[in-house]
């Protein structure tokens, strides 16, 4: 499940940044949506924050599957995330700190390199 979620934070993060303000669902909807509103992007950044902190450490530091998300993308999307709120007008006052915590953790991992065959 940490997959699928860390899939869903980098799809609103692209849908927020592209579109500001976007429509914003967390549970599955079987049935037609003929109104919707947008949500504010302080409220969807900060449920993409607490999903990755949710799921952080959950998955593999390193991976021998290309492709494979792991911790380290975990820990390097979340401090983007906080990288990038930090500029916003509802920033947070920790919010550049805790992306240079991030990003010192992701530096701390040894990760596997995989070459292209072409």
């Amino acid at each position: 499940m940490p997959i699928f979620t860390s899939l869903r934070v980098v799809g609103y993060y692209y849908l927020v940044e592209t579109f500001g303000p976007v429509p914003f669902y967390t549970e599955e909807n079987t049935g037609v949506i003929s109104t919707t509103t947008r949500t504010a992007e302080n409220t969807i950044y900060s449920f993409m924050i607490d999903e990755l902190e949710e799921i952080k450490g959950i998955l593999n530091i390193n991976t021998n599957e290309p492709g494979r998300i792991t911790n380290a993308a975990v820990l390097h999307f979340l401090g983007k995330l906080y990288l990038t709120r930090g500029y916003r007008n509802y920033a947070e006052a920790n919010d550049f700190t805790k992306t240079a915590y991030s990003c010192t953790l992701t530096k701390c991992i040894n990760y596997t390199v995989f070459e292209i065959q072409i």
